[in-house]
């Protein structure tokens, strides 16, 4: 796992969370573009869905900001992001979710998330549950 800029992750398992600092224009100290990349490699011994289900704290402000998604093999599963509703430093939440049938053998399950500038966050995260299930 990596992260820059202040941001920060946290959990273990198959729940990861990604957390930003508050952004120098809503009150808070950090000037920085945020983001982070965690990746896991696994190896399954018989097919499997593998479900992603993201929860998030974003901006109202501007659309397209706060963006977050989860790959397996490259091909995203779900992703999401801020909302364009004007409004300032005022935060909301975002789900996404998404799942993939994976055959027996290794595949790459990559997590990224980014502020993507360095305005109008306030309590931002991404949070990443993944489950599985045999098929």
């Amino acid at each position: 796992m990596s992260a820059s800029g202040g941001a920060s992750w946290n959990g273990g398992g198959w729940v990861l969370r990604i957390s930003f600092e508050t952004s120098e224009n809503c009150g808070g100290s950090n000037a920085n573009i945020q983001s982070g990349y965690a990746s896991r490699r696994v190896c399954l011994t018989a097919p499997s869905r593998l479900t992603v289900r993201m929860s998030g704290n974003v901006e109202t402000h501007n659309a397209g900001y706060e963006l977050a998604d989860a790959r397996v093999d490259g091909g995203i599963i779900c992703a999401g992001g801020s909302y364009g509703e004007l409004g300032q430093c005022a935060m909301r939440e975002a789900n996404a979710e998404g799942s993939v049938d994976l055959e027996a053998g290794d595949h790459l399950i990559e997590l990224s998330a980014s502020t993507v500038d360095e305005l109008y966050h306030t309590g931002a995260y991404w949070r990443y549950d993944l489950s599985w299930e045999p098929l």
